[in-house]
């Protein structure tokens, strides 16, 4: 990461540039893009800072770091990212697993306008949203936007338990799992959070992380 100041970004300005401002920026946005330029200009009358960042990547070919691809230039007041970087400790969990080439997770949301804004990516025999990859990014906005914090889980594992196929199952299994599959003799649940593989346990299902199985069996 790198972290510039432009007193002026092609405009007047009237504040007066903190040199500790940008390592404290690059130090708030280290645990969420560990690859940015960042740049910094004071707003005007020393009211505020503005910060402006694009993610970036290594050029092997001319040995530089450039901008990514597909990447923006990104701007907001430091109030502003403060509120949002910061403020994303106090924001609602959505889990959201990444299996196969979709984005799947279970909510419910209590705000209508929030679920009208998912509507499309609602998959109603299954109860869960299904995103595609290139629609991940729209989706990931609309919730932090909505007040939610969705954290991607690319290793499944450890919300899966297993149930024995032939005996009745617990309700918890179907409630709040995200996904079903079966294998040999057992069904294999994604559950929705760490709190739904408690409940799934305490009514008798194993966390596949406690069988012989080589992987999540997803």
């Amino acid at each position: 990461m790198s972290a510039d100041h432009d007193d002026t970004d092609g405009r007047a300005v009237g504040g007066v540039m903190r040199d500790d401002i940008p390592q404290i920026l690059a130090d708030v946005l280290v645990d969420h893009d560990q690859h940015l330029e960042v740049w910094v200009r004071p707003e005007r009358a020393g009211a505020g800072y503005t910060i402006e960042w694009t993610p970036v990547e290594f050029d092997r070919d001319t040995q530089d770091w450039q901008p990514a691809s597909r990447s923006t230039r990104l701007q907001e007041t430091v109030r502003d990212l403060l509120e949002r970087v910061i403020g994303g400790e106090n924001r609602e969990p959505v889990k959201v697993f990444a299996v196969n080439d979709a984005y799947l997770f279970k909510h419910y949301f209590e705000e209508k306008s929030v679920f009208e804004a998912l509507r499309s990516y609602y998959n109603g025999d299954q109860s869960r949203f299904e995103v595609p990859d290139h629609a991940f990014e729209d989706v990931q906005t609309i919730l932090e936007e909505a007040g939610f914090e969705p954290v991607l889980i690319r290793d499944v594992r450890p919300f899966c338990v297993v149930y024995p196929k032939y005996r009745e199952h617990p309700t918890v299994l179907f409630k709040r799992s995200v996904l079903q599959q079966s294998r040999d003799r057992v069904h294999i649940f994604l559950m929705q959070d760490q709190a739904a593989v408690e409940q799934a346990v305490n009514q008798g299902a194993t966390p596949v992380t406690d069988t012989d199985l080589d992987d999540n069996g997803l």
